[in-house]
């Protein structure tokens, strides 16, 4: 009954320009946001006990976040480019046995690309995602700093009228604190066969997780905790099909 209405304030400036002159766009967008009066949850946990309760209060302190992105892409003939970044900030707080305790997080990353565009020569596209994440509690007196690098390439290719093959590599190295937690390699492939462009028939060989990656790592925090999550990948998988196009 003592609970009041939580106030959000959202401030937000997005910018888009595009150029069919030179082939070029831009796009970038900024937001604020913070909360008054957040209703949270009050855990109780018993000394010497795993038995917890908790209540629910208005938080006196404001939560707020600020994040901002941007992306460039030009385009030089056949060649495609594109550059962009993003960061954000959050700050929020949760409460055990009363006492306040301050979450923060600070995301900055770097994403480019480069590609081809030819409607008959292969075409071959490459990106690389690089990604800063510092996230501290101020209950745990400690700091995790993760850094993600995620290069990628993808293939397509038609081939004498009748056979396409595509192909998609993507690596992945999560460091903490500077220490190797986790990489992976995925790699799928397609080749596909169809007689000409009317030809109702097509038959496709597809491979999927050729290198038989086993599982994914990702480290994140939310309003409680730090979470280490693992993510199990299906084994090496080759199939056939066959696909009518009525």
């Amino acid at each position: 009954a003592d609970l009041i209405n939580a106030s959000f304030h959202n401030l937000t400036l997005n910018y888009r320009s595009f150029n069919l002159f030179n082939n070029s766009s831009v796009f970038a967008r900024l937001n604020y946001r913070k909360t008054a009066d957040q209703v949270n949850n009050n855990t109780i946990f018993e000394p010497g006990s795993v038995v917890s309760s908790s209540t629910t209060i208005n938080s006196p302190f404001d939560n707020e976040s600020f994040t901002a992105f941007g992306r460039v892409s030009k385009q030089f003939g056949k060649i495609q480019t594109a550059l962009g970044g993003n960061f954000s900030y959050n700050k929020s707080y949760q409460f055990i046995n009363t006492l306040e305790n301050t979450n923060e997080s600070l995301v900055r990353g770097v994403n480019t690309s480069i590609g081809t565009n030819f409607r008959k020569a292969p075409n071959v596209r490459l990106r690389y995602n690089l990604s800063f994440v510092d996230q501290s509690n101020s209950a745990r007196r400690a700091d995790i700093k993760t850094v993600t690098h995620a290069p990628s390439i993808n293939f397509d290719a038609y081939i004498w009228n009748s056979v396409t093959l595509k192909s998609d590599f993507t690596f992945n190295e999560v460091r903490q604190d500077g220490d190797l937690q986790n990489s992976f390699k995925i790699w799928n492939a397609t080749l596909a066969y169809k007689k000409d462009r009317d030809a109702k028939w097509e038959y496709e060989m597809v491979g999927s997780n050729l290198l038989a990656t086993g599982s994914q790592f990702s480290v994140n925090q939310n309003i409680v905790s730090f979470n280490i999550n693992e993510r199990f990948i299906l084994p090496r998988f080759i199939s056939f099909r066959v696909r009518y196009q009525l």
